[in-house]
């Protein structure tokens, strides 16, 4: 008899109050509930934020952002928050910090609206960004 083991996460939505979308995951290939990931993700082989955050082991909750002095972003374990450098920030800095935002579970919707990043730019065009000017 085979036994599969599948990994199940419920991940509340960033969106609605009292959503909770549910992610698994089953030898390395993982999956959720929300339309996003259903309707777009899916077929491009990308994860949603929900994935981002059961990968990462923020279930119940993430971590807050916080800014402090010191250069560079990081994840405080100890502290549970994501640090970022305060202070004027260029272009690319700013497309590193959202990128950061993104790759620690948060939606885009509140990365674009937490750092106050205009609507047109796209992940797309950031990466993009990055690699024409890379210093």
């Amino acid at each position: 008899m085979t036994v599969f083991k599948i990994q199940t996460y419920k991940i509340p939505s960033s969106s609605q109050e009292g959503k909770v979308y549910a992610v698994a995951c089953y030898e390395g290939a993982w999956v959720c509930s929300c339309p996003l990931w259903i309707h777009r993700l899916r077929e491009l082989g990308e994860d949603c934020h929900h994935i981002i955050r059961a990968r990462r082991g923020f279930v119940s909750r993430r971590p807050e952002i916080t800014y402090c002095d010191s250069p560079g972003r990081r994840f405080d374990r100890g502290q549970f928050v994501l640090r970022l450098p305060s202070g004027d920030r260029s272009t690319r800095e700013r497309i590193q910090d959202a990128l950061f935002l993104l790759d620690y579970g948060y939606s885009k919707t509140e990365t674009w609206k937490h750092l106050d990043l205009p609507k047109t730019w796209t992940i797309e065009r950031m990466v993009r960004y990055l690699q024409y000017f890379p210093t």
